[in-house]
């Protein structure tokens, strides 16, 4: 965790693009397991889904940034490798680890979608942009539902718009609302990234589609166990609603 190598892997994002998957594998190689070796092979799977589920829940809370995914990882595994908590798969019996369990795996079956792919191919740093993008409901779900009260005192519900999605991004951007660009990000561009949008408040609000998209992407793996690691975490989504969706009226073709 403090050796220069780890410290250049998570600091230097000019010379290397993560991936949810980059981040799980890092987890995956830190954490001393050579005492596993000794336990029931239905004890060994349970431990490392738990760590499949931990990896995953912590680029969701760190949102895909390396040096909040470090400063994380930190409180779960010390120098040593040992997992602090002694049981890596309490997440799976935690509500709360459940939920950010699927609102990450939502964001991933988004990013998997073909326009999407073919976005990033095309303009890599579109791949920036999605990220932010679909992380940008975290920030309000931490708050709560509602964004404030009107004039006469009555409970306004967060919306979400095209406009304040291009707000955000430039201020994600720039750090800078006064000199906003109003041509940032491209109108083709902001066109995919609000729909991208709308399919994960989708999922959100329908966690059951959630799981079967991560059960069909686990199918695709070609490692038998891999497989039953991925459909067992895609098994513990919840499938309580994460958000009351309503889509705004469009002029939009």
């Amino acid at each position: 965790m403090t050796t220069p190598v780890a410290t250049t892997f998570y600091s230097h994002r000019i010379f290397l693009s993560y991936e949810p998957k980059d981040y799980r594998k890092y987890l995956m190689e830190i954490v001393d397991r050579r005492s596993w070796s000794k336990k029931p092979e239905i004890e060994r799977f349970r431990l490392k889904l738990g760590l499949l589920a931990w990896g995953t829940i912590l680029v969701y809370r760190a949102r895909m940034v390396p040096f909040h995914f470090s400063r994380e990882l930190k409180r779960l595994v010390d120098e040593n490798g040992v997992f602090i908590e002694r049981d890596p798969a309490t997440p799976l019996m935690r509500s709360i680890c459940r939920q950010q369990l699927a609102m990450q795996l939502g964001i991933e079956a988004i990013i998997r979608r073909d326009e999407v792919k073919e976005r990033i191919h095309e303009v890599p740093v579109f791949q920036q942009y999605v990220y932010d993008t679909l992380y940008w409901p975290s920030y309000q779900h931490e708050k709560g539902l509602n964004e404030g009260t009107d004039e006469n005192g009555r409970v306004q519900p967060f919306s979400l718009t095209r406009d304040s999605l291009k707000e955000y991004l430039w201020f994600r951007a720039k750090g800078n609302r006064r000199l906003r660009d109003e041509n940032f990000p491209p109108e083709d561009i902001a066109i995919v990234l609000f729909r991208a949008l709308e399919e994960y408040l989708q999922l959100l609000a329908n966690p059951a589609s959630i799981r079967r998209e991560t059960i069909n992407y686990a199918l695709q793996l070609d490692d038998k166990k891999d497989q039953q690691l991925w459909t067992a975490l895609a098994e513990a989504i919840e499938s309580r609603p994460l958000v009351a969706y309503l889509a705004l009226p469009t002029d939009d073709p």
